[in-house]
């Protein structure tokens, strides 16, 4: 599998990231990236089982150029490990996962710290979703 990012792969429903920021959603954190998801319903079978959205906080990095980094960062080091989590996440076919990635820290970490976080969060998640379901 190519590891690229494709724009069906950006999760973009107003509706979806709605949701997940309302707390109806399934969360776990490791620090500074905590994981916002939730198994949403697709009418139409997608070729990307996951839909994914990045957010760095206003709030904590007023200068966009700070958040801009941060997000790069976050969708890099997603980009290069998905290929493990499509393999291993337990999804019927009409099932997509929407997942919102959120920077929790007050500083700029470098991609190597980032990267770790998003590691561990990713070998989680087929376990979370594997438990949600029951």
């Amino acid at each position: 599998m190519r590891q690229t990012f494709h724009k069906k792969e950006r999760l973009k429903s107003e509706k979806a990231i709605g949701f997940l920021f309302s707390g109806k959603g399934h969360s776990y954190a490791k620090f500074p990236v905590r994981i916002i998801w939730a198994i949403i319903d697709q009418p139409q079978a997608s070729s990307f089982p996951v839909q994914v959205t990045f957010a760095v906080p206003k709030k904590r990095f007023a200068a966009a150029p700070k958040r801009n980094l941060l997000k790069r960062r976050l969708r890099e080091s997603y980009r290069r490990q998905k290929e493990g989590l499509y393999e291993s996440l337990p999804l019927a076919p009409h099932e997509q996962l929407a997942v919102l990635f959120l920077y929790t820290s007050n500083e700029v970490f470098d991609y190597r710290k980032i990267d770790k976080a998003m590691n561990k969060l990713l070998k989680r998640l087929p376990s979370e979703v594997e438990k949600s379901k029951h």
